[in-house]
């Protein structure tokens, strides 16, 4: 039954981004993601469920080599062709996904 949710989550957010390309264009970051990150110690971030990646992108270019978590193809292929090398995309399903060897 997961597998199947899955599945029709994937093929929703991919639909999503096709048929909405605008939601894949540059947008702002989170709010308090911008004001606190001067406090965060510079290393690994890990950006779950990343979508467009507006706060992966805003990560990276702060320093931070990010791993940005999606399962939407499309958006982490749009988010690839930046080829910022601080950005680690991965396609995983996070009802599967397991962070505890990360």
């Amino acid at each position: 039954k997961r597998a199947k949710m899955a599945e029709k989550d994937k093929i929703k957010w991919n639909n999503k981004y096709k048929e909405l390309p605008k939601l894949l264009e540059k947008r702002d970051p989170c709010e308090k993601l911008v004001k606190f990150i001067e406090k965060a110690s510079k290393g690994k971030a890990l950006d779950v469920a990343c979508g467009s990646g507006r706060n992966t992108i805003f990560m990276a270019n702060n320093g931070f080599e990010v791993d940005a978590l999606d399962i939407s193809s499309v958006a982490l292929e749009n988010l690839s062709k930046l080829n910022n090398p601080n950005i680690n995309t991965l396609l995983v399903d996070l009802d599967e996904y397991s962070f505890e060897d990360e």
